[in-house]
């Protein structure tokens, strides 16, 4: 059932159809199937007058159903492996779905701050599992930047935990070697969503958007750039006093030109930033 569940919430719409009816035939078998983990739970989250009117190829009508599966301990790992691939996927309704369905389940954990991390968690646990697999690993930083804007997550999230650093750091080993430019972007907004948590999570989220922004490849120091200029409008990541002046070099500075003309820009950007100067060797 965990991973017919799973099945029920990836981007696929045949996919998740079929797994969707035989998720209902399974949990509403005559006679019942013997030792159906929270058997009677599942029933009152699919009723079977529901399931028997049941659009199952419709993202829109079956993702507020399954996301509440995790409520159980024993769905979560394989249920948000499944909705990694729909949030930070390319068809935008079932991405619209998938969100939608989400933040309206995360209303129900708005103090519930050991669920939330328990999720940031497993995002972890995935993203070690599924090292350089790029089928997972680009929906997954997404599906990261999509937690770190929802606005129940980031409330009650402890800025403090390692957890977040430990994301960081794993979302940087997925990128800093990489050529894909659009893996790199979305690892910027990873980093450039850290930086509403202050101390170490700002400060190392800020050390790696300056070696984004040293990249070889215009776009990603233009998208560095944006991203920057606009976390500085909302957060304090700077002194009163450079404000005015990180704010001109980042709107001001032409960042696809040459890198030799842009990295000393940049490596003031460091100082007003105080953090380090990248060295020359990072890849980006």
């Amino acid at each position: 059932m965990i991973n017919i569940a799973q099945q029920a919430v990836e981007k696929i719409d045949r996919t998740r159809g079929v797994a969707g009816q035989v998720f209902a035939q399974l949990l509403h078998h005559d006679p019942p199937i013997e030792h159906m983990p929270h058997f009677e739970e599942l029933k009152r989250i699919f009723p079977k007058s529901d399931c028997d009117n049941m659009i199952w190829i419709s993202a829109n009508s079956t993702f507020p159903y399954f996301v509440k599966l995790l409520d159980f301990p024993e769905y979560r790992y394989r249920l948000i492996l499944g909705l990694v691939v729909s949030v930070g996927g390319l068809t935008e309704l079932t991405i619209r779905s998938s969100t939608a369905a989400l933040s309206a389940y995360f209303l129900e954990y708005e103090s519930d701050q050991p669920f939330i991390m328990e999720v940031l968690e497993i995002v972890e646990q995935i993203l070690q599992s599924f090292r350089h697999e790029d089928r997972i690993v680009l929906p997954l930083f997404k599906f990261l930047d999509f937690l770190l804007n929802d606005p129940i997550v980031t409330s009650t999230v402890d800025p403090n935990s390692s957890i977040l650093l430990q994301l960081i750091e794993s979302v940087w080993s997925e990128t800093k070697l990489s050529k894909d430019v659009q893996r790199i972007k979305a690892a910027i907004d990873v980093f450039s969503g850290m930086l509403q948590f202050a101390g170490r999570i700002r400060k190392r989220s800020l050390s790696l958007m300056m070696v984004t922004l040293g990249s070889r490849y215009p776009l990603v120091r233009k998208a560095t750039a944006t991203e920057l200029y606009e976390c500085l409008l909302v957060h304090e990541l700077c002194p009163p006093e450079v404000l005015d002046q990180l704010s001109s070099i980042l709107t001001e500075t032409i960042w696809d030109a040459d890198i030799q003309v842009v990295r000393p820009i940049r490596n003031q950007l460091c100082e007003l930033f105080q953090v380090p100067v990248p060295s020359v060797k990072s890849k980006s």
